[in-house]
């Protein structure tokens, strides 16, 4: 078997976990559409910082320790949740 068989032979599950241990990088993919669909569409909230002694602009996430858009997961999304979804999300070359 060609490693590329190996690799299309996995299910989602596996493929997530492999993108996450050999392909992780800041600027991956997955990063990006995360930026694009949600952090970039997330609106700054203001908030007293003692150690500035003044308000500062900060993520909600920042703030909350949780996504304004998936709240019912808690925590922020971890990379392997980002990964499949969006490996799950629709293609972007698609809707051209």
């Amino acid at each position: 078997m060609t490693v590329f068989e190996n690799i299309k032979n996995k299910n989602i599950d596996e493929f997530v976990n492999w993108l996450s241990e050999h392909c992780s990088f800041d600027y991956a993919p997955w990063w990006k559409w995360w930026d694009e669909n949600y952090c970039k569409k997330c609106e700054s909230e203001t908030a007293y910082v003692e150690a500035f002694e003044k308000e500062c602009e900060h993520a909600y996430c920042e703030l909350n320790g949780n996504c304004r858009f998936f709240l019912d997961m808690g925590d922020i999304p971890d990379e392997k949740q980002v990964i499949k979804m969006w490996l799950e999300s629709r293609d972007e070359e698609e809707r051209c």
